[in-house]
Order: C-alpha cells, then sequence, then structure tokens
C-alpha cells in the first residue's frame, strides 16, 4: 500500500516519474503504467492527481523550465556586470559536462519534440522560451546602456534570440546527434558570437 504524501508533494514525485520516464524511453514510450511505477503509485492514483499524460508532461515542461529560470536568475544575482553575467550563463549551458543532468535534458528534448504534434504544449514550451528570451534580453540591454555591447543592426531581443536559439539547438544535438558537435566548440563558438557586438 502506497504511504500517503500531500497531493502536491505527489504531483511533484509524478513529474519527477514521467521525466525520469522520458529520458529513458522517450514520450511515446512513457506510458502511464511506467509513469505510476516509477513514482510508486497505481495507474488510478496517478489519474486522481493528473487527468492525463499530456498534463503530466506540461507538469515536466513547467518544472524543468522554472529550474532553468531559477539557473539563469541565480548567475544574473552572483554578477555585477551584465556581460560577466552573459558569459556564466553561457558557460552554465554550454560548457563540456555543464549539463550535470542528462536525464533533464533528454526529458527537455522530448518536450520540444512533443510541441510539435500537441498545439496546447507549444504555446506553453513558447511562454517558456519567451521568458528565457527576456531575461536575456535584459541583460544584453544593461550591456547596451553601458556601451558594452554595440546593437546598432540588431537589438537586444534578436541577439537574446540568438543565444537561446544557441543553446537549445546544441542541446537538442547533445541529445540526438552527439558525434556533431566537436568537444568543447560549443562555448567557444558562442563566446565569438557574442563578442561580434562588444564595444
Amino acid at each position: 500500500m502506497t504511504e500517503h504524501r500531500p497531493t502536491r508533494e505527489r504531483r511533484d514525485e509524478i513529474i519527477d516519474a514521467m521525466i525520469e520516464a522520458m529520458a529513458e524511453h522517450g514520450y511515446a514510450k512513457a506510458t502511464i503504467a511506467t509513469i505510476a511505477e516509477a513514482a510508486d503509485l497505481t495507474p488510478g492514483l496517478l489519474h486522481y492527481h493528473f487527468p492525463s499524460k499530456t498534463a503530466i508532461l506540461r507538469g515536466a515542461l513547467h518544472k524543468l523550465a522554472a529550474q532553468q529560470e531559477e539557473l539563469f536568475q541565480h548567475i544574473t544575482d552572483a554578477h555585477d556586470d551584465a556581460l560577466d553575467a552573459l558569459d556564466a550563463i553561457l558557460v552554465a549551458m554550454l560548457a563540456p559536462g555543464a549539463q550535470a543532468q542528462p536525464g533533464r535534458v533528454s526529458a527537455w528534448v522530448a518536450i520540444l519534440a512533443e510541441a510539435i504534434r500537441q498545439p496546447d504544449v507549444a504555446a506553453e514550451l513558447e511562454e517558456a522560451l519567451m521568458n528565457f528570451r527576456e531575461h536575456l534580453s535584459k541583460l544584453v540591454a544593461q550591456a547596451e546602456s553601458r556601451d558594452a555591447l554595440d546593437l546598432t543592426d540588431t537589438s537586444a531581443d534578436a541577439l537574446a534570440a540568438g543565444l537561446l536559439a544557441l543553446f537549445q539547438g546544441y542541446v537538442t544535438i547533445g541529445v540526438t546527434a552527439r558525434a556533431v558537435v566537436p568537444r568543447g566548440s560549443a562555448l567557444t563558438v558562442a563566446r565569438r558570437m557574442l563578442a561580434d557586438f562588444r564595444t
């Protein structure tokens, strides 16, 4: 018999089980049964907390996105200079070994793939990515206001979107075709891209 736990704790365990199942099997093969087993629940109890597998997927998206936002905020709070904060974010996202939780990275890529098929997931993914872009854009704008970056031919939002696209692209390739990207090159390329805008 499963131990009684508060609803929020149970929901979090189910989301973690979904992340684990997606990392191991992909979304399509992450069945309600495998998620329930990983969460130490019956399928019926799982459905008590979430009405559908898609609802659990959306919970996983929110959890992973919130963790990413917390990382960006932690890095930003630790640096007085916007360019230093941007560089530290590049390191956190792209340095060799930076993705310390490969299962969570794999689950994020599974969410990206599922967003193509499910409009509700796509809308929530877009919102999460917009939040990431906004965070980066604020740092870029701060650096520009201190004459550290020259955005004559672009905008803070465009440069932030470019950095975000770099992160998402490298993360996706790292999970699906790791050998394509030479080890250590992602951070070098991202830094070179940002350096092109330095004054």
